[in-house]
């Protein structure tokens, strides 16, 4: 009894040490949004962004300031009076101290700005500001979902290439094994044992590849998602299901309508922020009004007593027109070079609808050409199998020759291959087309 409880108890730590979280494409992408280490730095820019957007709109709200100054004079300046107010000899002077040796003055400031022109401009470059910011977040987001279907669908198809490799290599033992029995009683050639057997060894040593560059990938899909390494993940989206995006329509209509394409938006926002630069240069030629009440209290003392003495109040209401009038021409310069980069704000915004159209005509060319290479290549790696299940056949009957075998397998695991690079290529091609039309 004790021995099946103990049992059920290293089974039950077991199943907690080895425990996986299941995962399906969709999954993962929605799990890196959360936890991607870019992605939480771009909301936090985004948060900054909306702070300095605060910050901005705060220099025109009233700012109250209070300052205390507390004097002592350690010697007290000296002033020369006429000696003949004091009774002395006209034409000269005698020196004297004015005021007391320590002094002490509380007041406030209230002050509010009442017109800048490159104020009310720098609110409108702070939500500029702010825009840049989100849509950083929308190109990581979509760098992110890219690298994650790419990485996800890359492990699924290893993991196909593996299953593939795994069948091979069964064969391959079997055939060893008759092969070496048909050797041992005398009717065989060793050279066919150990071409066998050195298919056999390659068979094995790319499978450990193929399982090295698996780990390599999972990590980097727990490092884009942002889990650890020691937190175990399973995949649960087929390759099939995977390779269902080809099946997907594309409409060729879309490529020359980019106005909701996230690199349009940030070109066409890079113009704006450039406009905002060209206001804030004129705004400089605008009057800036202001308006200021404050208030001080002073005492007075030969010692630091100012408790028991009698304060003095001065109260001022100002108010402050500042008009530009010549700037040197500094300003018509900066206004013309603001103007410089608007033109080519304007050019590079062109520029990028220009190039999202050619992209998206080279890439949809390019995935039309994974499409007619992965019907090929399949193809191929059907005819290959019947090419190699009937070369098998005549071997082990007596009809055929080992060289004929090997050749069908050499063809038959080339075939392998270049059915899994082409399903990796109509994936990888698809990802990008959809990323080229901002619909990834």
């Amino acid at each position: 009894m004790k021995k099946t409880i103990f049992s059920t108890f290293i089974m039950m730590l077991y199943a907690l040490g080895f425990s996986q979280e299941k995962l399906s494409l969709e999954q993962a992408y929605e799990f890196a949004v959360e936890n991607n280490i870019d992605m939480q730095s771009a909301r936090l820019d985004v948060i900054n962004a909306q702070n300095k957007v605060y910050e901005t709109r705060a220099m025109g709200l009233p700012q109250l300031n209070a300052d205390v100054t507390y004097n002592n004079y350690l010697k007290q300046p000296v002033s020369m009076i006429p000696a003949e107010i004091a009774g002395g000899t006209p034409g000269t002077y005698v020196p004297v101290t004015f005021g007391t040796k320590q002094s002490m003055a509380a007041g406030a400031t209230l002050s509010q700005l009442l017109f800048d022109g490159s104020y009310l401009v720098g609110l409108q470059s702070a939500k500029a500001y702010k825009k840049i910011a989100e849509l950083a977040v929308e190109k990581t987001d979509e760098s992110i979902k890219e690298a994650v279907y790419l990485t996800y669908s890359s492990i699924l198809v290893l993991d196909e290439n593996m299953n593939i490799i795994d069948n091979n290599i069964k064969v391959t033992e079997k055939n060893l094994n008759d092969v070496t029995k048909t050797y041992e009683v005398g009717l065989g050639e060793e050279q066919s044992v150990d071409q066998i057997n050195y298919t056999l060894l390659s068979l094995k040593s790319n499978r450990t590849n193929l399982e090295r560059d698996k780990v390599n990938l999972m990590h980097s899909l727990q490092f884009l998602i942002g889990k650890k390494e020691d937190e175990k993940i399973e995949l649960t989206t087929t390759l099939d299901e995977v390779l269902m995006l080809k099946d997907k329509l594309v409409d060729e209509s879309q490529f020359s309508s980019w106005e909701n394409h996230i690199d349009v938006k940030i070109a066409e926002n890079n113009k704006k922020t450039n406009e905002l630069l060209l206001k804030y240069e004129k705004s400089k030629a605008l009057p800036t009004l202001s308006a200021s009440l404050s208030s001080t209290y002073n005492a007075y003392s030969g010692q630091f007593d100012f408790i028991d003495r009698q304060w003095f109040n001065s109260t001022l209401v100002g108010v402050n027109l500042k008009i530009p009038i010549f700037s040197g021409l500094g300003r018509t310069y900066r206004a013309q070079q603001a103007k410089i980069e608007i033109e080519k704000s304007q050019i590079e915004l062109e520029n990028t609808k220009q190039r999202l159209t050619k992209d998206a005509n080279e890439q949809y060319n390019s995935y039309q050409n994974a499409l007619g290479q992965l019907e090929t290549a399949k193809k191929l790696q059907e005819l290959s199998e019947k090419i190699y299940n009937k070369q098998r056949i005549k071997y082990f009957e007596g009809i055929g020759t080992s060289f004929d075998l090997t050749s069908a397998e050499t063809q038959k695991y080339s075939a392998d291959n270049t059915y899994f690079q082409a399903v990796s290529d109509v994936i990888q091609t698809k990802i990008k087309l959809e990323k080229t039309l901002g619909q990834l």
